[in-house]
């Protein structure tokens, strides 16, 4: 018997006996029993990577299973929430041991991937319906990550042309930061799996540590310091393997990363004073060499079973440093301690006190800046609570006060650098950063006003509210271009919003600018789905939002829209899912049919942009009637203008002023956004509450 057939016979009666039993049929138990366990071994084969990729259960890694009809060429997936990470499983069984890799297969995957990064999940089957939930919370996190493995039970090489159309799609969206990679697991890694066991081998490291004290009670360990070439090579021989019980793997292209890269570049001599060093839990600690008797001095240390607890980004940063720069990087001291354990429960503690206790990151600088404690006393004057401590912010009241989180994350969505917006949406880390000319100090410069902060935060809370309505209301790729470029719509509608005046306390910004958020917003969205659509059409929504370039190229065109009165695009029927209209239509009919706003009552004329204010105000101020009309309980007719004592539609009142004071007609106008009742809102606004309460009813 071949070799390759004697494995093939290892992995078969593995996957019966472990997999097979947990596998769900129903769907294939009406084919005959030699097809029934045809596909029972493939999608046990699907289900025995995932447990390698996440390291789940037997029944986990079965329940991943959703090979079927509409599986769109992905047999199993799965996900690690907390690390965004999203695995797609494609699994070929084959008796003979001659499995290998089609064109037709990797372009079905590549499809299905497709499909998932824009948001197209109703398109799959039954069983993919029932982790849904948890797939669009990870493809919806900014750091999303993807691993697409082809487990192939043949030893042929990987053809590269039928790896192509997957590839192609891996490389688009790696075009800015790596976050999708591919896997090939063929018949001699399974065959290792199944010998070896899924979890892998214990972790051994070797270490020389300098200057090291020894502790005996209660737990043996040691501490000093070692090179940063030997901690290299630690990363280089095991990968992420080290940090198997650390709360988090390392996290690329962090801010804090970014620090320790620069001092390992620039002063590898202060590394040791600077960084916080590295834990390692460990099984069991060997000394040897010479002075293996003493309590101090050099050590040669053995740590079987190893795993960093904290330290997981120093560590692989260490290894990024000295591959781009040895001479340097290598030469840093690194401090580390190492502790034996043998009581499970101690080794959790350690490693969750390490990742909490005294975590004092880039964000809790902050609040020892003398800006933040300025600004803290003169949100006072306004009567609003900066909190600026975390942890401070317990029953905090968002309509008198708000927290430094929230104005970071504000006022990046309102810099007129669309770079930092892209920063805030792909690493919020790097907000807080100062070094270098980093965005902190751009953001909170020392004489910022806590009156422009207040006023960007409202607008903020409100775009973002008007973003996540929206999103409710759309389907497919215009959901997936809402849900990543929502922080670029927010961003572009804040600086339309945005002038020179957020600063003067005399502006009536309750009654000339919040009430513009609700459609700025609207038409900023609108204008970059369909943007991105006609321009990006082959990018998926993900890659997209994390392109710089693309961003800044999308960003200036809404916001050159913005500055018209061009109409909004109409999206496709399809975006728009099984919502029939707008809410703001029939505004006026809505109103009339629950009486909801008293006969007599007046209502104001609001512009809707600062290019509108400056075209009508001239005209409006010369006769103060002529902002103001009545409410007529009608149908259509509703609103009598002060101005001539006449009956008029709201669009058609809004089309007479805008002509009066113009000379022009207006086009595409909808004129119960322009017509305020005091302290309710508009027209839109009433008749949307009204909906609301009578869905809440």
């Amino acid at each position: 018997m071949a070799v390759n057939q004697i494995h093939v016979d290892h992995i078969r009666r593995y996957l019966d006996a472990k997999l097979g039993p947990h596998i769900g049929l129903d769907d294939v138990a009406h084919f005959p029993e030699p097809r029934r366990d045809e596909s029972r071994r493939s999608r046990s084969l699907a289900a025995l990577a995932v447990q390698y990729l996440t390291e789940c259960s037997e029944t986990d890694a079965a329940m991943s299973v959703i090979d079927g009809q509409d599986d769109n060429g992905i047999d199993a997936i799965a996900f690690d929430i907390d690390a965004a990470h999203l695995y797609l499983v494609q699994a070929k069984w084959s008796e003979q041991g001659k499995a290998s890799l089609t064109l037709d297969a990797a372009a079905k995957l590549n499809e299905g991937l497709r499909l998932i990064t824009e948001h197209r999940h109703e398109v799959f089957n039954s069983r993919y319906q029932e982790l849904r939930e948890f797939v669009e919370s990870v493809v919806n996190e900014p750091r999303f990550k993807v691993t697409v493995a082809f487990v192939l039970m043949g030893d042929s090489n990987i053809d590269a042309k039928a790896a192509r159309p997957i590839a192609d799609t891996v490389a688009e969206l790696n075009a800015v930061h790596d976050c999708a990679r591919i896997s090939f697991l063929r018949l001699p890694d399974i065959h290792r799996l199944v010998v070896d066991g899924i979890h892998s081998r214990p972790v051994d490291l070797k270490i020389r540590m300098e200057n090291s004290a020894r502790v005996d009670h209660p737990h043996l360990a040691y501490y000093g310091c070692a090179s940063a070439d030997e901690i290299a090579t630690w990363y280089g021989e095991h990968g992420d393997r080290l940090f198997d019980k650390n709360l988090r793997d390392a996290l690329p292209g962090s801010a804090v990363n970014a620090g320790i890269q620069r001092t390992l570049d620039s002063e590898p001599e202060n590394f040791w004073y600077f960084n916080n060093g590295i834990t390692v839990l460990c099984n069991k600690i060997e000394r040897s060499g010479h002075g293996a008797l003493r309590n101090s001095g050099p050590a040669d240390l053995l740590l079987e079973g190893a795993s960093v607890v904290n330290g997981a980004q120093t560590v692989s940063t260490i290894w990024k440093a000295v591959q781009a720069n040895p001479e340097n990087a290598g030469t840093a001291m690194v401090w580390i301690r190492a502790i034996q354990l043998e009581d499970d429960r101690f080794a959790e503690r350690v490693t969750e006190t390490n990742n909490t206790q005294n975590a004092v990151d880039l964000r809790d600088f902050a609040a020892q800046d003398q800006t933040q404690r300025r600004l803290r006393d003169d949100f006072k004057s306004l009567e609003l609570n900066y909190i600026i401590k975390r942890g401070d912010h317990r029953d905090l009241d968002p309509e008198k006060g708000f927290t430094i989180e929230d104005a970071t994350i504000a006022l990046a969505a309102g810099a007129r650098d669309t770079d930092i917006v892209v920063d805030a949406h792909l690493d919020p880390n790097k907000l807080w950063q100062r070094e270098d000319g980093g965005r902190y100090n751009q953001l909170f410069p020392s004489r910022i006003k806590e009156i422009r902060i207040w006023r960007t935060v409202r607008l903020y809370r409100l775009a973002s509210r008007r973003i996540e309505e929206r999103k409710a209301n759309l389907e497919k790729r215009g959901r997936g271009f809402a849900t990543n470029l929502g922080y670029l719509v927010i961003h572009v509608a804040l600086r339309a919003l945005l002038d020179e005046r957020i600063e003067n306390p005399d502006k009536n910004w309750e009654r000339d600018v919040l009430p513009r958020v609700r459609d700025t917003t609207d038409r900023a969205l609108d204008f970059m789905i369909d943007e991105a659509d006609r321009e990006y059409g082959n990018y998926f929504p993900a890659s997209l939002a994390n392109n710089y370039q693309k961003c800044r190229d999308l960003a200036r065109a809404a916001s050159a829209y913005l500055s018209t009165d061009a109409p909004a695009p109409v999206l496709p029927a399809e975006y728009l899912g099984n919502v029939a209209k707008p809410k703001n239509e029939n505004a006026v009919r809505t109103i009339y049919s629950y009486e909801a706003i008293e006969p007599g009552t007046r209502l104001d004329f609001r512009a809707r942009s600062d290019r509108e204010a400056k075209l009508l105000n001239h005209w409006l101020s010369a006769d103060p009637t002529r902002r103001f009309a009545t409410w007529e309980h009608a149908k259509s007719k509703a609103l009598k203008w002060e101005y001539d004592g006449q009956t008029y539609a709201a669009t058609g009142l809004v089309d007479k002023i805008w002509f009066e004071a113009t000379g022009k007609k207006r086009s595409a106008v909808q004129g119960t956004l322009y017509w305020f009742v005091a302290e309710r809102g508009s027209l839109v606004d009433i008749a949307d509450q009204i909906r609301k309460d009578l869905d809440n009813s």
